[in-house]
C-alpha cells in the first residue's frame, strides 16, 4: 500500500511516502508518486479552503512533469519491463468542476505519460480524488477504469480540452463516497487491488459485498461530455508489454538487413521468433 497527501492532509503526516520514486527495492514493479502540492486542486482558482498563491500553480505542475520524465527517461533506458504505478491525488480527466479549474494543467502530466508508454514502458496511472457531484458521471463516477486505447478527454486549458486515445491504464484507486447526483451511476464505496506477476496483472475492484464492476457505464451528467457506456468486469487481466522498439529484432538498437532477414526467416516457418518480439509485431 501507498500513501500519498491529499489537500485535507496536513503536510508532515505520518506514514506519507515522499513525493517522486519509491520503487520497490527488489525491482519487481516501479511506483511514482505525486502529491496535492505537486499537482493540485483547484488550479488557477483561489478559495478560502485551496490553493492561496494560484499564480504559481502552472509552474509547479511543469516541474512536476519535468520530475516524472526523468523519472520515465530512467526507465526507458534500462529498459524496465514491469509495472509502473503513477499514483496521484488529483485525476487527468476534464472536469468543469470549479469552472474548468480542478485539473486545467494535467496536459503537462499527461503528455509525459503517453510519450513514454508508447516507448515501451508498462504505466499505470491510479488517483484518489473523485469529488464526483456529477462531473465524473460520464466516465463511470464511483468506479473509473480505462485501457490502453480507450478515449480520455484532458485539460487544455481551464475551459478547453482534447480527446486522446490511452497509451497507459487509467482509473481511480478507490471512492469513499461524497456524492450528490441522482444520476443512476455505480456509488458503490471501493477499493481495488492489484495482483502483480511477473508478465501481467490483475486487476479488481471490491465493495464490501465482494467484486464489483471495474468501471460502471457511464451517463449524461451535468457536463456536455459524451457517456462512455462502456463496462468493464473485474477482474481484468492485463499483459504486460515487453521492452522492445518494433523492428529490432537482432538488439542492435538499429532496423538493418539482419531484422529483415530474420523475420522472413520466421514467416517461412525456417525460424520462429520468441513470443517477446510478436508482442510488438501483431
Amino acid at each position: 500500500m501507498v500513501c500519498i497527501r491529499g489537500n485535507h492532509d496536513p503536510i508532515g503526516l505520518t506514514g506519507v511516502v515522499e513525493s517522486g520514486n519509491n520503487d520497490d527495492p527488489d525491482g519487481k514493479y516501479g511506483v511514482f508518486a505525486i502529491h496535492e502540492d505537486d499537482f493540485m486542486w483547484l488550479q488557477g482558482v483561489g478559495t478560502s479552503n485551496g490553493n492561496s498563491n494560484i499564480k504559481d500553480d502552472e509552474d509547479q505542475v511543469k516541474a512536476t512533469a519535468a520530475n516524472l520524465k526523468a523519472y520515465l527517461d530512467e526507465k526507458i533506458e534500462n529498459e524496465f519491463d514491469k509495472h509502473i504505478l503513477i499514483v496521484s491525488h488529483l485525476p487527468l480527466h476534464f472536469s468543469n468542476r470549479a469552472g474548468g479549474g480542478d485539473g486545467q494543467y494535467g496536459k503537462y502530466i499527461y503528455d509525459e505519460l503517453d510519450s513514454a508508454a508508447k516507448k515501451g514502458l508498462n504505466i499505470y496511472f491510479l488517483f484518489g480524488h473523485n469529488h464526483s457531484s456529477g462531473y465524473d458521471d460520464y466516465l463511470g463516477a464511483a468506479s473509473i477504469y480505462l485501457k490502453p486505447g480507450d478515449e480520455i478527454l484532458i485539460p487544455t486549458g481551464r475551459w478547453s480540452c482534447s480527446a486522446e486515445r490511452l497509451a497507459f491504464t487509467y482509473l481511480n484507486a478507490g471512492y469513499v463516497g461524497y456524492y450528490s447526483t441522482g444520476n443512476k451511476v455505480d456509488k458503490s464505496k471501493s477499493m481495488v487491488v492489484y495482483e502483480i506477476y511477473d508478465n501481467r496483472a490483475e486487476i479488481s475492484r471490491y465493495s464490501t459485498s465482494g467484486l464489483i464492476n471495474l468501471k460502471s457505464a457511464g451517463v449524461s451528467s451535468t457536463t456536455d461530455y459524451d457517456a462512455d457506456t462502456t463496462v468493464y468486469t473485474s477482474p481484468m487481466i492485463s499483459k504486460l508489454m515487453q521492452f522492445h522498439q518494433k523492428g529490432w529484432l537482432n538488439n542492435n538498437r538499429s532496423i538493418d538487413a539482419e531484422d529483415l532477414i530474420i523475420l522472413k526467416q520466421h514467416l517461412l516457418g525456417i525460424n520462429e521468433l520468441d513470443a517477446k518480439y510478436l508482442i510488438t509485431l501483431i
